[in-house]
């Protein structure tokens, strides 16, 4: 098993299907790539036989998490691609005067109790 680190990046949605084909062409260029290196051992009940299972299911592993990946990847698209359009106001939650209305109510809320404490009582 190689280590790995999970990343986040963004492309254009027009760039989908290039950037899909461009990942799942290296996972099947690896795997072509394996099966022309891996052979069976002269000797299956030896020390070398065991090293290449070692290697093979790590490779196999590895493919396993990238085709996980690309898997991922084109359910996310395609859940994207089926819902309708939403509108700004539906993205942000409320439209832009209610946010604004809804920040205000929270500074006031956070100035009054100050001010109380800031006072002198007799």
């Amino acid at each position: 098993m190689s280590e790995r680190i999970r990343i986040n990046y963004t492309i254009k949605l027009a760039d989908m299907r290039t950037e899909i084909s461009r990942l799942f062409g290296g996972v099947v260029d690896e795997v072509v790539s394996a099966g022309n290196e891996y052979r069976v051992p002269g000797d299956v009940l030896s020390q070398g036989a065991l090293d290449t299972i070692t290697e093979m299911r790590s490779f196999v592993y590895d493919t396993e998490q990238s085709l996980a990946d690309i898997e991922t990847l084109i359910k996310s698209y395609l859940q994207y691609s089926t819902q309708p359009p939403q509108e700004p106001e539906a993205i942000a939650g409320t439209d832009p005067m209610g946010q604004l209305h809804a920040l205000r109510a929270m500074v006031d809320g956070l100035q009054t109790p100050m001010a109380k404490a800031d006072e002198v009582t007799d």
